[in-house]
């Protein structure tokens, strides 16, 4: 009797010291665990392209402009970076200056004190930048969360709007299909924003288009560099939980400015109910959908977007 009791005693420690240890090496991992930034790939676009920093009170903005006459502003997704617009900026620089801009806590823009990470946060970047550069108005162009941020940007600041086109644009109130959803949860999201690699940054990229021969290694080194940066992981899991789009969701109806929507077809995270929900929102918008086309249509299929893009910008 007593030997049962001391070996049932003896499973219940060792299953207490196996939790202690699980709970302590997950927290160990969100909290503790320093991930390696990725220092020894130097951005090949970079070393080809003229990017410029503005000194702003909170920011040293990391941006990208190109050509002349009415400014258009191009705003990246959540964990992207300006490199997402490089096949866009070219063409559309022919008629406008354009300004490709890194978001705080993305690419190579750097803050004084760690951002709040909501709608305020992005929308107060955008204005404060175009206050830098001097811009009375700008056309807006958002991809993803960049597109939800534009759509706060354009009910806040009105009259800095002139158009909008918004990319596979977040911004309802909807339920999130992405992976990112688990960063909702403390711990777990910076437990992964922590073990975020270069494989896992391949990965999600191939998850997001149509055709994942686009992904090539050189691609998802320059994307996951930037995100390597400690403060750059950090805003991932701090935006997803701080980003309220029940907030946009009800001041798109609010929206008077022309509104372009562009949508791959084969979006995983925004499907054609999504698409047709937000142009009804929108009420002064038109829809197009991109054929073979996922979640990066202006970079699966750049020429037919720019040319979308430039129609609709171009058009009086």
């Amino acid at each position: 009797m007593n030997k049962n009791r001391n070996r049932y005693k003896m499973m219940i420690y060792s299953g207490l010291i196996l939790f202690v240890l699980i709970v302590g090496s997950i927290i160990y991992a969100a909290y503790f665990l320093q991930a390696k930034e990725y220092p020894e790939f130097a951005s090949e676009y970079l070393k080809r392209t003229v990017s410029q920093y503005a000194t702003m009170d909170n920011y040293t903005a990391h941006y990208v402009t190109k050509g002349s006459g009415s400014p258009v502003i191009l705003v990246h997704g959540g964990g992207s970076w300006l490199y997402s617009y490089r096949n866009n900026i070219t063409a559309l620089s022919e008629h406008f200056k354009v300004y490709a801009l890194d978001m705080p806590g993305h690419g190579y823009t750097t803050a004084t004190d760690e951002p709040e990470y909501d709608l305020n946060t992005y929308a107060d970047f955008i204005y404060d930048f175009m206050e830098n550069q001097g811009l009375e108005k700008a056309s807006i162009v958002g991809h993803s969360w960049g597109g939800g941020w534009a759509i706060y940007f354009a009910s806040k600041y009105p009259d800095k709007v002139d158009k909008l086109i918004l990319i596979g644009s977040a911004g309802l109130d909807s339920t999130d299909k992405s992976e990112w959803k688990y960063l909702n949860y403390p711990v777990l999201g910076e437990m992964i924003t922590n073990l975020i690699s270069l494989n896992a940054t391949e990965k999600s990229l191939k998850n997001m288009v149509y055709n994942s021969d686009l992904v090539t290694e050189l691609y998802a080194k320059e994307m996951f560099t930037p995100l390597s940066k400690f403060n750059n992981r950090r805003s991932q899991f701090l935006s997803q939980r701080n980003l309220d789009w029940k907030i946009t969701d009800v001041t798109m109806e609010e929206l008077n400015q022309q509104a372009l929507l562009i949508f791959g077809d084969s979006d995983p995270y925004f499907d054609n109910d999504y698409a047709n929900q937000m142009k009804q929102r929108l009420k002064n918008s038109t829809l197009i959908s991109v054929k073979d086309s996922g979640h990066l249509p202006h970079e699966e299929n750049s020429e037919e977007v720019n040319i979308i893009m430039l129609e609709f910008l171009l058009n009086q």
